[in-house]
Order: C-alpha cells, then structure tokens, then sequence
C-alpha cells in the first residue's frame, strides 16, 4: 500500500502541505509514499523551449531532492494517476488544489477516474486561496487596492515545516522528457536555486528595493517569477522572511527597509488578485473584464 503526492505546480519537498499530509498517512499505516508528476502531452506540445527547458530542469532537481524516486508518466492525468494509483494500491492521492480552470477541470477528471480512492486537496499555490476572500456585500473583488487590504487582514498560515525521512516508494518511470534546445538564458532552476536566488535578493538587493526597483540601470529585481510559477517556493515562505525583515525595519527605525517590504509584499498581493479574479471569472484568460474602447 502506499500514498501518492502527485506535484504539480509545486516542485519542492518544504512549506508543502499536501506533502505532509501525504507523509503523515503514510506513515500512520507503515506504507511508502509515491512521488508522481504528470507530463500531460497537451501541455508539453502548447509551451515553448524555455518553458519547457526550466520545467525540465526543475523535475531533474525535484528527482535528486527525493533521492532518484520521482516518477513521471507521460500521458493525461485522468489516466495515469489512476493508472499509478492502482499499480501501488494507494489509499489516498494527495494534491495542492489547482485554481486555474484548466487544473480545476483536470482534478475533477482525475477524481472521477480514481473511484473509490480519494483525490485529497491540502493548501495550494497561494497565500490566500483564490474565492476565499469578499467584499463586504459578498462579491469578489474587481479592483485591486481593497483586494490587498482584505488580503493583509486576511493573513495566512506559518509555512508548512519539511516533511523528514520520507518513506519515498520506489517505482518505474518513464523519466524526465528532454526539452528542445533552447538559447535563452536561464536562471538555475529547483527549490534549492529557489532559495538560494530569494536570500540573496533579501541580503543584497530589498532594502533598496522600493526605488531602485524603478531603475532600469540596475539589476536588483529578485528573479523570483520563474521560481514561484513552477511552485519551488511557496508565496507564504516568502512572506514569512519579509515579515522578519519587517520586524527588523521597526526595531531599527529603518523607514526604506519597512518601504521595500511592503512595496514587495504589494507585488505579491497583485499575483494573488489575479488568481482570485481567474478562479470567479475564468473567461478572462482570454478577455478583458471591462469594455475596451478603440
């Protein structure tokens, strides 16, 4: 018997709730948990080279940082976790829930095709899980700075503390795809280059962050983007360090450093409006929620 952590956009083993979960189950029944991901040809064949370049690599990181025992299936979802899930008898399958529409419509698949076996959805991709959030008559935001004040009054969780010794099963894969050559300069990818970029930009680079972010002759944007769409570190682990920075900002009277904090946590908060206006309104992937005048 055994669980399953079937990563998605979160392709790292800290502050990952549905991993723990996973973990915990498992090891409550003696059994092994199997770490899936799922190359989902439609996908593959819709990204370019860099995209699939990055994801490559991160897959390549995330199968050292569980000691060789990623397995990857290289079909649609609704057939090869149900596929893997019957392979190992699993109990359960355990996920950080998709909030875009696609992600939203695969699950459903995947949990219909998997019966009797439970999809088991635990955190997500956000601090703030994209609906969650109201205006005071009960509608989803639409504009962006009342959005971030209840997101700030909201709050969200400490990060998840990293799962230790995880009985990781071992399985046969069909191994990480070979991406197509690509020239475009990459950042290193996988939770540990995640890390490493984010505390090197917490050290050097946000104390000045508030103005010199403004500057095109200076490099001193965290490069972060990459790292937080393919889930190698989680929003709340960041926001976690800028509150330290915060704190320390206060207790020194630092008015930039306090400046910089807030000015990043903002950016964060527009990532998150995002999502919370594509998880109430999905047509807007492809149109504009306001009228456009020519």
């Amino acid at each position: 018997m055994a669980t399953i952590c079937w990563f998605r956009r979160d392709l790292r083993l800290a502050d990952h709730p549905a991993l723990v979960a996973a973990t915990a189950q498992a090891r409550a029944h003696g059994d092994e948990v199997v770490a899936l991901y799922v190359v989902d040809p439609a996908l593959w064949r819709s990204s370019g080279a860099p995209r699939l370049a990055y994801l490559a690599a991160s897959l390549r990181a995330l199968d050292d940082a569980t000691g060789g025992r990623l397995v990857v299936r290289h079909a649609r979802a609704e057939q090869a976790v149900p596929d893997v899930a019957r392979a190992v008898g699993a109990s359960s399958v355990h996920v950080s829930a998709a909030t875009e529409p696609y992600g939203r419509r695969r699950d459903d698949a995947v949990e219909a095709a998997l019966g009797a076996v439970p999809l088991v959805r635990t955190g997500c991709p956000y601090a703030v899980a994209p609906g969650r959030l109201r205006t005071g008559q009960g509608t989803p935001y639409q504009v962006f700075t009342p959005f971030r004040t209840a997101w700030l009054d909201h709050g969200w969780h400490a990060p998840a503390p990293r799962p230790r010794a995880v009985p990781w099963a071992t399985l046969a894969s069909d191994g990480v795809p070979d991406a197509p050559p690509t020239a475009a300069a990459l950042p290193r990818a996988g939770e540990q280059a995640a890390r490493e970029r984010w505390h090197t930009f917490l050290r050097a680079d946000l104390a000045g962050y508030d103005v010199d972010r403004n500057r095109p002759d200076l490099d001193v944007t965290s490069w972060m983007s990459a790292h937080l769409k393919h889930g190698e570190i989680h929003p709340r682990t960041m926001l976690a360090d800028l509150a330290a920075a915060g704190a320390a900002a206060a207790r020194d009277g630092d008015g930039a450093l306090a400046a910089s904090v807030a000015t990043y946590r903002s950016e964060l908060a527009w990532r998150e409006f995002h999502a919370d206006v594509l998880w109430h309104r999905p047509d807007a992937a492809q149109r504009s929620l306001r009228p456009v005048v020519p």
